[in-house]
């Protein structure tokens, strides 16, 4: 068993209109749990029928079954106040518990999700503590940080200056480095500039939508571009929640970018 592991995706919906014709529609894709009207608001909630062990997959499905949609039922999806699905993860104490994990959502799955205007949320669930640790001791799972890798052909990329400025120098080049016949530049944000996971995404998209002419052209030429997703799991008591809201991922696509979550451990 690997350190930490996918476990299952959830999808919640609420419309201000009854969600039966709609959930018919998503019949073959999911167990329904839960669908009251709350205050007005029709809420139905879902657990992804038999899970596979990737949550890139999971994405695949949902795409399918909302892409396959008859038009009436397609249109009670976009007209729900509230799409999101959400990926769980848990950590494992293994012998293995030394090596992150990590879990890769390509371009082309991002840009299909990003159509369904849908938010994407990660729920980290710790590791059980040790027997007898105190508290003070336990480690707090958290969001860590984003780096940005972009992947070039010999040469290295000339974005290094251009992000700088168009961030008012909060991306920080980290690495630069010739990986077989690529160069990989890796940019961080600093320290002291880590809020949260969304934010953190929106600093990243401002500098890169900015970037005019040549440099535009370097960024969309590039091998691959990529936002590394960092998360710490830990063992005190304490779920992490970060949510990308679908904004966030319709900008994410129009870079044409992909995202990888990694999780370390202890």
């Amino acid at each position: 068993m690997p350190y930490c592991s996918f476990l299952a995706a959830d999808l919640e919906l609420g419309s201000l209109q009854p969600l039966k014709n709609l959930i018919q529609g998503l019949g073959d894709l999911s167990n329904l749990h839960e669908n009251n009207p709350t205050r007005g608001l029709h809420i139905a909630r879902f657990t992804l029928a038999n899970n596979p062990l990737e949550a890139s997959a999971c994405i695949k499905t949902l795409c399918h079954t909302i892409e396959t949609l008859s038009p009436s039922q397609r249109k009670m999806w976009d007209t729900c106040i509230n799409r999101r699905l959400n990926l769980e993860f848990r950590g494992n104490h293994t012998p293995e518990s030394f090596t992150p994990f990590d879990t890769v959502f390509n371009t082309a799955l991002i840009q299909r999700f990003a159509n369904l205007n849908a938010s994407l949320s990660i729920t980290l669930y710790p590791v059980s503590p040790t027997p007898n640790t105190p508290h003070a001791d336990c480690i707090l799972t958290n969001f860590r940080c984003i780096d940005l890798d972009i992947s070039t052909h010999d040469t290295p990329t000339t974005l290094i200056e251009p992000l700088k400025e168009a961030s008012d120098n909060i991306l920080n080049t980290i690495d630069s480095f010739k990986s077989k016949q690529n160069h990989v530049t890796i940019y961080e944000l600093h320290s002291s500039t880590h809020h949260s996971l969304e934010s953190s995404l929106q600093t990243f998209c401002q500098a890169i939508e900015s970037l005019e002419g040549s440099h535009r052209q370097e960024w969309q030429n590039a091998l691959s571009r990529r936002f590394d997703i960092a998360f710490d799991t830990g063992d005190a008591p304490h779920t992490h929640l970060s949510i990308l809201h679908a904004k966030t991922l319709d900008r994410i696509s129009r870079l044409n970018a992909e995202i990888k979550l990694t999780f370390y451990p202890l």
